[in-house]
């Protein structure tokens, strides 16, 4: 073992934090990871509650991102899988549209939707080539544009953007505008039609609990603040001072601490989206679909997507007719953060535009750092991002794109940086 003024310190045992501990310990390391709550994980949070993973969020897993694949045991997972596709609300029913690809079934209710044209299908199926083809890098090619700018100039019509893309990429990108750049969109295009969409028995915590199970040289100490840091030491919250030998900070802007001296970071320069997500129970006013697909409120209002939990977790104990639904909510400017201040309003928007009867409110969560607000989106950082000074680097998904993949890949390569940059 590691002198304590010898070994690494991570600071944040998020995905970026663990993904850096376990590179350093390939290397041979053993590092010391710091974490300011009572747990791992970052923003992948998830509370049990009557047997239910209830995730902080619509959180789900893409089985085809290549850092997933590289640090991730899927089947230890168990992960309970979308259908590839949506379900639409729309003149007060719920409309299909599939991947006849992968579930040729779906074909003639896809047809038969009723959401965008002939001509949209087919732009479907030449977008989908498109960003399949060649290096993933190739997404994060050409001059940014918004995703809204993008769908316009491959000539979706406004109809099928407002039914489909809207809706469905807003519970993604939590922003209703598709304002994000269309280098997030032709990424995650191309990760939904590679892979599965699934989430973890356990809900999502169960990702970063597996990484943090595999790192067997790492001490992890939950409940430590960091105030500051610099190349040869961090400054506790309590004011003790930890010698170090070689630091990485993996915290999100609202927890990073500061260095000495200030260093600029991209990281620092970002901004964040928010929502609310709720679990009610609930019963449709009229018999629908029972299948594992997200399902889209086209049209305006405060909420984007929802999903039936029954359908993915096979819940044989459905109380009275109810079923658990996951709901996201992206609040409108002005709205409060609290979520039971728009509990009512939520309840009416369910029964007017999704036809369900809602009568226990399980849980609710607001979530104001759900996701960054980036510019100059890029598939991995740049290396020159990566190292502050000789002995302090960074990591996290903000040095690159808002996704766990990129979470991964930035811990993965900061660790690797710092051993080629060790303190002077």
């Amino acid at each position: 073992m590691e002198s304590s003024a010898s070994r690494p310190l991570v600071i944040g045992a998020g995905m970026a934090g663990l993904a850096a501990c376990r590179e350093l310990e390939r290397a041979g390391r053993s590092p010391l990871l710091l974490e300011a709550s009572d747990r791992v994980g970052g923003r992948l949070r998830t509370e049990s509650v009557d047997s239910w993973p209830l995730d902080h969020g619509f959180q789900v897993l893409l089985t085809a991102y290549p850092a997933v694949q590289r640090e991730l045991d899927l089947d230890r997972l168990d992960l309970r899988l979308f259908d590839p596709g949506a379900l639409v609300r729309k003149g007060g029913h719920w409309r299909l549209l599939g991947d006849p690809r992968r579930r040729p079934a779906d074909l003639w209710p896809t047809l038969r939707s009723g959401i965008g044209t002939w001509g949209d299908r087919i732009r479907v199926l030449r977008l989908a080539a498109d960003v399949r083809h060649g290096p993933i890098e190739r997404c994060f090619a050409g001059p940014e544009e918004s995703t809204a700018a993008y769908l316009r100039r491959r000539g979706f019509t406004s109809g099928f953007v407002r039914d489909f893309f809207q809706p469905f990429y807003a519970g993604i990108f939590l922003e209703p505008e598709l304002a994000t750049s269309a280098r997030m969109f032709r990424f995650s295009f191309r990760m939904f039609a590679e892979g599965q969409v699934g989430v973890p028995r356990a809900g999502i915590e169960a990702v970063p609990r597996q990484l943090a199970g595999t790192l067997e040289r790492t001490e992890i100490r939950p409940g430590i603040a960091v105030r500051s840091v610099d190349a040869r030491a961090a400054v506790l919250a309590d004011g003790t001072r930890l010698p170090h030998g070689g630091c990485i900070l993996a915290t999100p802007t609202p927890a990073r601490p500061a260095t000495s001296p200030p260093q600029p970071t991209r990281a620092a320069a970002t901004g964040w989206n928010r929502c609310l997500n709720y679990y009610f129970r609930a019963r449709p006013d009229q018999a629908g679909p029972s299948r594992p697909l997200v399902r889209l409120l086209p049209g305006g209002g405060r909420i984007c997507n929802l999903h039936r939990m029954d359908d993915l977790f096979e819940d044989e104990d459905e109380r009275g007719g109810e079923s658990l639904w996951s709901v996201t909510v992206l609040p409108a400017p002005g709205d409060p953060d609290q979520p039971p201040a728009l509990e009512e309003d939520i309840r009416t928007e369910l029964r007017g535009r999704a036809g369900l009867v809602a009568s226990t409110c399980l849980r609710a969560f607001a979530i104001p750092h759900a996701l960054p607000r980036l510019a100059d989106l890029r598939y991995q950082p740049d290396p020159q991002d990566l190292i502050l000074a000789p002995g302090l680097a960074q990591a996290g998904d903000t040095l690159a794109h808002p996704s766990l993949n990129a979470a991964l890949d930035s811990g993965h390569l900061a660790a690797q940086a710092l051993l080629r940059h060790p303190p002077p």
